[in-house]
């Protein structure tokens, strides 16, 4: 079955090593601590000198996979650019957490995401992706998609590994469009 966590084949991840140049400096790993006292580890994007943007399901944990509430994180250090464990630029902390209620109240996968406001500025040194939104059609959903992030299938997260692939075409994109709203 197709699941969140599936990597359809072939797997081309590439791992990154060093990972201080830009735009691999702008991915950072990040441990959380969850209210049960369990923690596990996520991946984000710098966005701006103090903000990182990453998935809902990161930050705020619903009462499912085994968690046994619906809760932020109790606490996230964020680890910009670490490269084999190592934590070249250091770390900072999340002071705030924010998404959609989207995503805390109704569970809707589409609005799966969270901005995390740092302690420090680690923007300064990193540098960051930025945000852009655009029309459906947009060459920013249908052209080439990188992405990168610390997987746990890969070296027990440690690692930041990268991968490219060709986004959705206009018509494909029209077609999930319609076919999701239509439900």
């Amino acid at each position: 079955p197709v699941v969140p966590q599936t990597v359809f084949p072939p797997d081309g991840r590439v791992r990154i090593t060093p990972t201080t140049s830009y735009p691999w400096v702008t991915i950072v790993r990040f441990n959380m601590w969850h209210p049960s006292g369990q923690n596990s580890w996520c991946s984000g994007a710098v966005i701006d000198n103090f903000h990182v943007l990453t998935a809902g399901h990161c930050v705020y944990l619903h009462d499912e996979n085994g968690w046994a509430y619906d809760a932020w994180a109790s606490s996230i250090r964020v680890i910009p650019a670490m490269d084999n464990g190592n934590d070249p630029l250091g770390e900072a902390w999340v002071t705030l957490m924010r998404s959609y209620t989207g995503w805390t109240v109704d569970r809707n996968h589409q609005h799966d995401w969270a901005v995390l406001t740092l302690d420090r500025n680690i923007g300064m040194f990193t540098g960051w992706m930025g945000r852009q939104t655009a029309a459906w059609w947009s060459g920013i959903y249908t052209g080439t998609l990188n992405t990168a992030g610390y997987p746990g299938d890969r070296d027990g997260g440690i690692n930041m590994y990268w991968d490219s692939d060709s986004g959705r075409t206009a018509d494909e994109y029209n077609h999930w469009y319609w076919m999701d709203t239509a439900g």
